[in-house]
This record gives C-alpha cells, sequence and structure tokens, in this order.
C-alpha cells in the first residue's frame, strides 16, 4: 500500500509588483536586489528585519559601501525605513528594517494589514460553467416584471 507523504510549505519572499513596474527603473538592479535580499530577512510573525550591512553585501557579493548608499536611496523613495539599533554598551547594531505599507496598494486600503490573494478571480477552465448573465438595464423596476 503506498503512503501519502504531506507537502512542506516552500518560505519564500513576497516582493510587490508596484517594485519591478514603478521602482526598479529608479532604484537599478543593486537597489532592486538590496531591497530583495532585505525582506528576505523579515519575519512575517514577529516584524523583525534587522540584516546588518555586512550581510546583506555578503549575500549579493558586493561591498558594504555600496548596501549603504542603496539603502539610503531606498529610504529617500520611501521602500523602506530603518531604524537605527543599539547593543547595550551603546554602539550601534544593525537597522531594524519596516517596510512601507503603502507600496503596491491602494490609498484606501492604507492601513489595513495585508490583502489576502483572491480566491478565485475568473475561471478560465475549458470545462467550467459560464458566469451568471449580469442585466444591463439601468431602470431595475422592470427587471422585477
Amino acid at each position: 500500500m503506498a503512503t501519502i507523504t504531506p507537502l512542506k510549505t516552500t518560505p519564500h519572499t513576497r516582493i510587490e509588483n508596484s517594485i519591478i513596474d514603478e521602482y526598479l527603473p529608479q532604484i537599478g538592479p543593486y537597489g532592486f536586489t538590496i531591497y530583495i535580499v532585505i525582506k528576505r530577512h523579515l519575519n512575517q510573525k514577529s516584524g523583525q528585519c534587522n540584516p546588518s550591512y555586512a550581510t546583506i553585501a555578503r549575500k549579493i557579493g558586493i561591498d558594504r559601501g555600496t548596501v549603504i548608499r542603496y539603502v539610503k536611496k531606498l529610504k529617500a523613495l520611501g521602500l523602506i525605513s530603518p531604524d537605527l539599533r543599539f547593543k547595550e554598551d551603546g554602539s550601534q547594531s544593525s537597522n531594524q528594517y519596516n517596510f512601507s505599507p503603502a507600496v503596491g496598494r491602494d490609498d484606501s486600503k492604507q492601513g489595513s494589514g495585508p490583502e489576502p490573494p483572491p480566491l478565485v478571480a475568473e475561471n478560465h477552465h475549458p470545462g467550467g460553467t459560464a458566469p451568471p448573465k449580469q442585466s444591463s438595464s439601468l431602470n431595475k423596476k422592470e427587471d422585477l416584471r
């Protein structure tokens, strides 16, 4: 008898389409890659996201100074908001990165939290049933007769 093994959920990093469509021309490939690496370190449950400049640089294979320049650019565009963190001895630690909630969302939904993906947008399956026809009449009383 065959046994069924449950599939494991593969972690992923979600990048909003607006980052690609609107901001990529402004931030370039380095800025985009740095944004992705920073977002890769985001803990969805706790909101903690604090990779050091050295960690980001090492993962990409670039120098720390380039990371710092592009983090400033990402901050200026409002894509990230790095907050300084300090060690117990008062020396600076890695930043806590926060991501703009308005990126890739309609302004009217800002602050409402992450929007779940739609379950079904449209039924394009060849064997699917056609959706019900919508009335095009502007006079609703005639529709009731």
